[in-house]
């Protein structure tokens, strides 16, 4: 199609260095839109060059010719990079880790949301052999929760895999204990929870438990509770062991329990449950 004219690519604007890259992608897209479409995709390298710097502008071929030209390199590919090279943004390792080092965790952000953004900023910082080590000091420094940090401070020897397991376990157990205290009002003297523990004996895989819960859920995530034991071979009446107490962690906590009622025999007073409970006799 003879005496077409086919549109050049907008010249380079250089008063803003600082933002000149994503422009210098875009003339490059379309210098090669260009070529194509006039049909000089096929002409010599020389001549595809001296295209290019025709194209470029003024600015950008006085910074070429007065700084940027190398003698040895006058291939359009050479040109290319060169001036890649030169508008590319530089890593500024010295900005990245005072972000680094200024990053907390913020009110209502989870902890893996913290340790990914951190892992992003870390990675142009150039810590190189110390990677793992400047993470794990910084997520000891930064996290939210001072109980955790007070934790993590007191270990002697702490990896960096270490250090993220504890922080998500403990927000794991923080969740758990919210569920379960969305589940009632508040824990008090005559609440009853059956819990699990860890297998005391190589054939029980499973301690199922009733106790009643003597305060609410404590800042370590625990209930302090009584231990309740069958009575007469069932699993419906219990005796309350008063001076059998410990501070249960509130993920073995299975479920709260219907509120037991009290019946006495004689001087002695039971908890009676309306369903059998699936317990193994603590």
């Amino acid at each position: 199609m003879s005496g077409v004219e086919y549109r050049m690519p907008t010249p380079l604007n250089l008063d803003n260095l600082d933002e000149i890259y994503p422009q210098w992608k875009r003339f490059q897209a379309s210098f090669n839109i260009f070529l194509l479409a006039a049909g000089l995709n096929k002409v010599t390298e020389t001549r595809k060059a001296a295209i290019f710097l025709n194209c470029i502008g003024r600015s950008a071929q006085d910074l070429y010719f007065n700084t940027l030209k190398n003698p040895d390199k006058e291939k359009l590919e050479d040109i290319v990079e060169i001036f890649e090279n030169y508008f590319k943004p530089k890593n500024n390792e010295i900005i990245n880790t005072f972000h680094f080092n200024q990053r907390k965790q913020q009110d209502g952000e989870n902890f893996d949301a913290f340790y990914s953004d951190l892992r992003k900023i870390a990675q142009n910082c150039n810590f190189e052999s110390f990677f793992e080590r400047m993470l794990r000091d910084r997520i000891i420094h930064g996290i939210q929760d001072r109980h955790v940090q007070q934790k993590l401070l007191e270990k002697k020897e702490l990896t960096l895999e270490q250090t993220v397991d504890i922080c998500r376990t403990s927000e794991l157990s923080k969740e758990h204990v919210k569920i379960i205290t969305e589940q009632q009002t508040s824990l008090h003297d005559v609440d009853a929870v059956q819990a699990k523990q860890p297998a005391f004996q190589h054939n029980i895989t499973k301690a199922k438990y009733v106790a009643v819960a003597e305060t609410s859920v404590d800042e370590d995530g625990e209930i302090k509770v009584a231990f309740l034991r069958c009575q007469r071979n069932s699993a419906k009446m219990f005796k309350l062991e008063q001076n059998d107490v410990a501070y249960v962690p509130c993920e073995q906590v299975i479920k709260i329990l219907p509120t037991p009622k009290l019946q006495k025999i004689g001087s002695r007073g039971f908890y009676c449950f309306d369903e059998n409970m699936d317990i193994f006799e603590k």
